[in-house]
């Protein structure tokens, strides 16, 4: 069922679901071509994690973890797996050494990179159709929201 039979599209509720709907879709789509094309040998998981840390250079494993939805040794798994490929480098926190802090390297960037081509590539195939005057309103949509949807700034504790 999807949720925007349940409230007007006018209502708060209805605009909530109508961008759940949509995320959702886009979810499954960018899943979808990353398992199929695995750009750089990386796994969607891999693929947020790189973009996590990308967004919060110097991120902790527990703020890598947080954002995937994993636990902590789950995420130190998927972490470890990055640092041994070179995507990652590890570095102590100078306030606190018990702490390290996680980085993209050169090569890390670069995968990231290819993995949002290939979804920036699959996307913009599915809206090639829209003119300019819809493109331009997705966009303005997209940048409305944004501010209200994003995690804030995402704290590296």
């Amino acid at each position: 069922m999807k949720l925007l039979d349940s409230a007007p599209n006018s209502s708060v509720e209805g605009c909530a679901a109508a961008v759940i709907d949509t995320a959702f879709d886009v979810v499954r789509l960018v899943r979808a071509e990353i398992h199929r094309s695995r750009p750089a040998r990386l796994s969607l998981q891999q693929v947020r994690a790189l973009a996590c840390i990308d967004r919060a250079a110097g991120a902790s494993l527990s703020l890598v973890a947080e954002q995937l939805g994993l636990a902590l040794p789950s995420a130190s798994h998927l972490v470890d797996a990055l640092v041994r490929r070179g995507l990652l480098a590890r570095r102590n926190d100078d306030a606190d050494r018990r702490r390290i802090r996680l980085d993209l390297t050169a090569r890390g960037t670069a995968a990231l990179k290819r993995a949002m081509d290939v979804a920036r590539t699959m996307v913009a195939e599915r809206i090639g159709n829209l003119t300019a005057q819809e493109r331009r309103a997705v966009v303005e949509s997209m940048d409305l929201l944004r501010p209200h949807l994003a995690n804030g700034a995402l704290a590296t504790e």
